[in-house]
């Protein structure tokens, strides 16, 4: 059950994984970053446990929002040229609101040095789902 935590965790800071990827790979990538989110965070296993419901939550809300825009990351077109400015804008700005609420939750879980890593790896994470949602891989 404790892996089973471990891997949704890691699977909201990973959002979605690419559509070339195949299951397995899928999952070896998934324990692949939810090992190097441990490790750099250096979370106890209390840590994990409180922030899996969050960062489910997030993940959750994410996709949502990404859904009422017509996004879908697992397809591997370049969704932004679909989506046009006014709506990019308008969900960036949603997605921004869901990544602070969830900053807020996770600020209350971690320790100080903890909590800069974490928005460091977030920033990351962000980082490469805009290059695919710009069509990049």
């Amino acid at each position: 059950m404790k892996q089973y935590l471990i891997y949704a965790a890691i699977l909201c800071l990973a959002f979605a994984s690419s559509a070339s990827y195949s299951q397995d790979e899928r999952a070896a990538t998934i324990e692949q970053r939810m090992e190097e989110a441990r490790a750099r965070l250096n979370l106890t296993d209390s840590q994990v446990e409180a922030m899996t419901p969050v960062l489910k939550e997030s993940m959750a809300e994410q996709q949502r929002v990404l859904s009422s825009y017509g996004v879908d990351l697992e397809s591997g077109t370049g969704a932004m040229q679909q989506l046009g400015r006014r709506n990019a804008m308008a969900m960036k700005k949603e997605l921004d609101a869901v990544r602070a609420n969830t900053l807020d939750a996770v600020s209350n879980i971690l320790t100080d040095e903890q909590f800069d890593e974490f928005t460091r790896l977030q920033g990351e994470r962000q980082a490469e789902m805009r290059q695919r949602l710009r069509g990049g891989r």
